[in-house]
């Protein structure tokens, strides 16, 4: 009895050396993998592998961008979950999912250059060859953290991802706990590089008082803007610097157009309209085009039925012309 004892922990001792061997092994060469690949300071640590499922304890790289940043990253509790026949034949996992994925931006070293205007002939999201290729069918992070030199209102939060990947369609839903009461919510929808639908709600409680949809086609970037002034206004205050300023008890609707590509003959147009509860309402329609330098501007305002303000200016490069009339007191 003994002998068999003595045996059993012998055999058990031996299984705990060479899995422990076996992912040192593993973490070394996938460390290994990662250098070579450009990454910088990598660190990993398995957990779990077998023919279904590897699961990752933690993940630590520093990525360099194109414009020369360093970019920490690391990624806890990871999971992929796949199958062996179909890595084989397709090369994706059928799930990634990833607990907390943390990421660090530090500021630039150097100022940028003054930025000039430049309008793409075409807007290209991630290229239909890279979507074919990427290497999995469905993402999920539990938490997000942004830390360092991002925008306030994304540092430090809670942000959670869904995306799915089918050929060269991507779709994608973002929960973002912008405060205590108010989430943002991104879903989008491209099926491939030069199409794609992105939607934009804000939550106040189960008050909706933002809405933002923008649509992507091959000659064409329009937009939506739907919004409620007196709760933006009160959340911008509370995740910026921002002072207070005159505050509008009322709802801002906008459109915007951008033509793909931006031709001589073609407008930029936006269309922006501003309602108040007395009834007031302020409406603003621009169209024109930086290549031509040409700009029209028309405005007009009224209460109810009764118009008090309008003007029309028009701007081409350094000459301005227009008209106007308002009525003193109604302004």
């Amino acid at each position: 009895m003994r002998i068999v004892r003595t045996f059993i922990f012998l055999f058990l001792l031996l299984a705990a050396v060479l899995g422990i061997t076996r992912f040192f092994f593993l973490d070394q060469l996938t460390i290994l993998a990662l250098d070579r690949s450009g990454l910088q300071d990598a660190d990993i640590h398995f957990s779990t592998l077998n023919p279904g499922r590897t699961e990752i304890d933690t993940l630590k790289a520093t990525f360099r961008l194109p414009s020369g940043e360093l970019l920490p990253v690391s990624l806890h509790d990871v999971s992929l979950r796949y199958s062996l026949r179909q890595l084989l034949t397709t090369g994706k996992c059928s799930r990634i999912s990833i607990g907390t994925l943390k990421i660090k931006r530090t500021p630039p070293n150097t100022t940028s250059a003054t930025a000039t205007l430049s309008l793409p002939r075409q807007i290209t999201l991630l290229r239909d060859d890279l979507r074919s290729r990427l290497p999995l069918q469905e993402l999920r992070i539990n938490q997000m953290l942004l830390s360092g030199d991002f925008p306030e209102q994304v540092r430090d939060k809670s942000i959670q991802l869904h995306a799915l990947v089918n050929k060269t369609e991507v779709t994608a839903d973002l929960r973002l706990q912008l405060t205590k009461n108010t989430v943002i919510t991104v879903t989008m929808d491209s099926v491939d590089a030069h199409q794609a639908t992105a939607v934009l709600t804000g939550m106040q409680g189960k008050e909706e008082i933002l809405k933002t949809t923008v649509t992507l086609t091959p000659d064409e970037l329009a937009a939506d803007i739907d919004l409620q002034l007196q709760p933006v206004q009160d959340l911008l205050q509370q995740t910026t610097a921002l002072r207070e300023q005159v505050r509008v008890d009322g709802n801002l609707t906008a459109h915007f157009t951008l033509p793909l590509p931006l031709l001589a003959g073609d407008n930029i147009r936006a269309e922006v309209t501003l309602l108040d509860h007395a009834g007031h309402q302020i409406q603003l329609t621009a169209d024109g085009n930086p290549k031509t330098e040409k700009l029209s501007l028309l405005f007009s305002g009224q209460k109810r039925s009764q118009q008090f303000m309008q003007a029309e200016l028009t701007l081409e490069g350094r000459r301005i012309k227009g008209s106007y009339q308002f009525q003193a007191a109604s302004l």
